[in-house]
Formats: structure tokens, C-alpha cells, sequence
């Protein structure tokens, strides 16, 4: 499995940006329940992920 991860910052809100490549891994396709027992199809899977966060609203939650 390979990821990219980049993280940017302005201010108080952060954005992460992933990107994950992998064969027979459960959370990059849509076989969850028996890729890791069984083995999944033998193709490359993607997935691209954006998370945008703030420490305010981090702190009002956890506060």
C-alpha cells in the first residue's frame, strides 16, 4: 500500500489531503468483510481524501 499525505495549515484551520494506492486492503475497496481473510481481486484500488479541521471547533468539542 502506498499513501501521499499533505498537510496545510492557515491560521487556525488545517487541511489534509491523502491519497492511498494498495491491493487487498479492506478500506480502499468495497470488498470490507473478507478481503483480508479470503484475498481480494489482484487490481489496484484508489482512494483520495480531503480532511479540513479547525482548533476552534476541535476545542469547543473537546472542552
Amino acid at each position: 500500500m502506498n499513501i501521499v499525505r499533505v498537510m496545510v495549515s492557515a491560521g487556525s484551520v488545517y487541511t489534509y489531503v491523502d491519497f492511498a494506492m494498495g491491493k487487498n486492503q479492506p478500506w480502499l475497496g468495497s470488498e470490507y468483510t473478507n478481503v483480508l481473510s479470503e484475498g481480494g481481486r489482484d487490481e489496484w484500488k484508489t482512494r483520495f481524501n480531503i480532511n479540513v479541521s479547525s482548533i476552534f471547533l476541535m476545542a469547543l468539542f473537546f472542552v
